[in-house]
């Protein structure tokens, strides 16, 4: 359930939603992906909340998570039980 695939899949569907909800914003260069996770984040603060960390916080480390794996620096074995990458992606998922 918890792999760089899935978590790929996730990156990809929220690209998706993301184009869909603020078709602006998606168009616009100034919007790369950590851009719009943040932008997500704050909008929809409560995917956040009773966590200890912030919208770019996690923007940041999703966007470094999708590059080691498009670039083939994380694998299957990275993403352990009650690993970080695992909350990554449940909180795209969210």
């Amino acid at each position: 359930m918890h792999s760089p695939k899935r978590f790929i899949d996730e990156i990809t569907s929220f690209e998706y939603l993301f184009e869909k909800l603020v078709p602006d914003k998606a168009r616009s260069k100034k919007y790369p992906l950590r851009e719009e996770l943040k932008y997500m984040f704050d909008a929809f603060s409560e995917v956040l909340s009773g966590t200890n960390t912030n919208s770019d916080k996690i923007s940041k480390c999703i966007k470094e998570l999708r590059m080691n794996i498009v670039h083939g620096y994380a694998y299957y074995y990275d993403f352990t039980d009650n690993s970080i990458e695992q909350y990554y992606t449940m909180k795209i998922a969210s």
